[in-house]
């Protein structure tokens, strides 16, 4: 289930086929996957993980890590960091997403990259994901 607190990356997520979308996580999944990197999010990552789940740790918002180890112990669960991808991982990616509905993504020129950046790093909630075009 796709979480976030931006109304339209929710919306997003529902007319895409998400079956379920909120502004903070609900339930225990076997797979978390946290985007952001803040503390507060990361948190969320390990305490909505079933006994034995994984988080994948994506996002690098913030240095720490901000969870409870010990519900990590005792709930034997599996945190991993995922920073980047081969070319061809990128190859295979790029084949995937054919014909795929990308219309929540807003491009922007290479100059206003700074600029649209620094407002999502601040707190803005749009765009849903941005591009830069050279």
């Amino acid at each position: 289930m796709p979480a976030d607190l931006a109304q339209g990356r929710l919306e997003a997520a529902r007319r895409l086929g998400a079956a379920a979308a909120a502004q903070a996580p609900e339930g225990e999944y076997d797979v978390v996957i946290d985007a952001v990197g803040s503390p507060v999010t990361r948190a969320q990552s390990v305490a909505h993980q079933r006994p034995g789940g994984t988080a994948v740790w994506l996002g690098l918002a913030e240095p720490p890590a901000g969870f409870d180890a010990q519900d990590l112990v005792r709930g034997e669960k599996r945190v991993l960091g995922s920073f980047a991808y081969s070319g061809e991982e990128f190859r295979r990616a790029a084949g995937l997403v054919q014909g795929w509905d990308l219309s929540w993504i807003s491009p922007y020129p290479l100059a206003e990259g700074a600029e649209v950046f620094t407002g999502l790093m601040n707190g803005g909630h749009y765009p849903v994901k941005a591009t830069l075009r050279p």
